[in-house]
């Protein structure tokens, strides 16, 4: 590697040069190892590849070699006659100088990604310096995925610099923040009351919820104002994210508030349910939940109660049993209030009044399957359809004599009845539980008579007598002065409620459904045979039982 000679020659003062000038050159000649420049006519230089950048190096090979380049002296080469230089070196010193200048305008520069890690991004500021984003300053949130950046453009300006460490952190976060304020204080400038805006749902509290309108600005909906019908639970309803719609209640541009209405950005339904429906029209409603033994009812966009008397027509109907929360079901309007937003609505009504054909349906003498659904000293409740009950008078229950009702039925049992009236002004219906059964009393005229040994059970038993149930349905009477041979003044000393007795048919009387009997006959009639076959071993010649008997009572005995 030679100097050029006819261009050094001892005029020339080498020593004038010094390691670090920045000088300007210009390109004589390249060759495989570097550029031979001219520095003012005075220096030969020599400009080796390796101090060269990548972009010059392309520059050569590519045979696009620039007429002039800024280079730094790196060595005199005094005893050699020229001095070495290097463009990287000035090229880093210029850049250095642009970083500084940089960071002091706060200028915005668009730069490329070339790289990251997994706390930031490397952007190319050229002659082979890097300059570096943190994670926490790409975005206006923080950036956990920091590789998608790779081989986008950035917008960042200088953060700081420390050239001793050879960084340049840059931060993109800044600029964002600063246009997004720009463009909040422009948006403030621009709302005003009664605005419609948009914006998600971004913080949720018991007392209301905030929207994020975008730019750095956020409103707050008051609890009051977040719907036309009462919310409980915000949570419940809205959920972070959500995008709802707004219309502007006030603006405090100091303390840079907002207040919103999710309410009033939409028509109130109230009114326009007046303008749709009318008291006594079907409509249709979705459950929201159960009160008061009742339900509430969602129905265009307003909420109605279901009294608990209007849930259904069956007697002691819990809503919980006949709906489910979400169910949508049919009511009737029974009362509308705009003003004061009461809505009552009826489940029944919808359904029909089940007394319009109740004669139809239960027509009188048929029989009918029911539910006992209550039961009174005075007789038994049964429904025979929902809305639609029948009494079954006591005397009606059964045939047979009790004390209490419950001891033949039972609130729920399912039961046979006779219909035998219908009074549809005042909706009652008579009903028969025990002539759906035989008349015991049917059989008594063809099975009993006077004179007839029957077994029973004493049922009741009074001061009189007894009562014994000798049939189902079917009791006699036993006198107490029938009861014993011997005297007795209270029943309760010769028999107890329960016992079993054989005892004498002494009298029917079908007309009023009497029985007489008589333990005290069958003791007698024993007696008599005892007493006929003693007389009958005696002779002819003896006493007759009935002059025996006469005797004894004082009169003529026919027997």
């Amino acid at each position: 590697m030679e100097p050029r000679e006819d261009n050094f020659n001892e005029e020339f003062d080498v020593e004038m040069a010094e390691r670090g000038d920045l000088v300007e050159g210009t390109v004589l000649r390249a060759d495989v190892d570097g550029l031979w420049l001219d520095i003012a006519s005075k220096y030969d230089a020599f400009l080796p590849l390796e101090e060269c950048t990548s972009e010059l190096i392309h520059q050569v090979q590519e045979g696009n070699v620039p007429t002039s380049i800024d280079v730094i002296v790196t060595k005199t080469n005094d005893d050699k006659g020229y001095i070495s230089v290097s463009q990287k070196r000035a090229a880093y010193r210029k850049l250095w100088k642009d970083v500084e200048e940089w960071e002091k305008s706060g200028e915005v520069r668009k730069l490329k990604a070339v790289s990251a890690d997994d706390k930031g991004v490397f952007v190319d500021l050229g002659s082979g310096i890097l300059g570096y984003v943190p994670a926490s300053q790409l975005d206006i949130r923080f950036v956990r995925d920091t590789k998608k950046y790779i081989g986008h453009t950035l917008r960042v300006k200088v953060l700081r610099v420390n050239r001793r460490k050879n960084q340049v952190i840059l931060t993109q976060r800044e600029v964002l923040e600063k246009e997004q304020k720009e463009r909040a204080e422009k948006s403030w400038d621009h709302l005003k009351d009664s605005d419609i805006v948009r914006g998600h749902v971004s913080r949720i509290t018991d007392e209301g919820i905030f929207v994020d309108l975008g730019d750095h600005i956020e409103g707050f909906v008051p609890k009051d104002e977040l719907d036309w019908r009462p919310i409980k639970n915000i949570a419940r309803v809205f959920r972070r994210g959500d995008v709802v719609r707004a219309k502007v209640l006030s603006v405090d541009d100091e303390k840079k508030e907002m207040t919103l209405s999710i309410r009033l950005a939409t028509p109130n339904p109230w009114q326009l349910f007046a303008e749709k429906h009318a008291v006594g029209d079907i409509v249709s409603g979705r459950v929201l939940r159960y009160l008061r033994g009742g339900l509430l009812l969602l129905v265009d966009r307003v909420t109605g109660l279901v009294p608990a008397q209007e849930v259904s027509w069956k007697r002691g109907a819990k809503a919980e049993d006949l709906f489910k929360i979400g169910d949508h079901v049919k009511a009737k309007i029974v009362s509308f209030n705009e003003e004061t937003q009461d809505l009552i609505l009826s489940i029944k009504e919808a359904q029909g009044d089940p007394w319009e054909n109740v004669e139809k349906d239960f027509p009188v003498g048929s029989h009918a399957q029911g539910t006992v659904v209550n039961i009174t000293d005075f007789g038994v409740f049964v429904e025979l359809a929902p809305g639609v009950e029948g009494l079954v008078p006591r005397r009606y229950v059964s045939w047979k004599r009790f004390k209490d009702i419950s001891e033949i039925v039972k609130v729920g049992d399912q039961v046979e009845v006779i219909v035998l009236g219908i009074n549809t002004t005042d909706r009652k219906i008579t009903l028969s539980m025990r002539d759906t059964k035989p008349d015991p009393w049917e059989e008594v005229a063809q099975n009993i008579q006077p004179g007839q040994l029957v077994r029973g059970k004493v049922v009741t038993v009074i001061p009189q007598g007894v009562f014994v149930e000798i049939a189902e349905g079917v009791e006699g009477f036993i006198h107490v002065s029938q009861l014993s041979t011997r005297r007795i003044d209270d029943p309760k000393d010769a028999v107890n409620e329960g016992d079993e007795i054989v005892a004498k048919v002494i009298g029917i009387d079908e007309e009023r459904r009497r029985i007489s009997l008589s333990v005290k006959a069958i003791h007698v009639d024993k007696e008599r045979e005892e007493l006929q076959e003693f007389l009958s071993e005696q002779g002819d010649d003896k006493f007759t039982l009935s002059d025996i008997l006469g005797n004894l009572l004082g009169r003529e005995v026919s027997l």
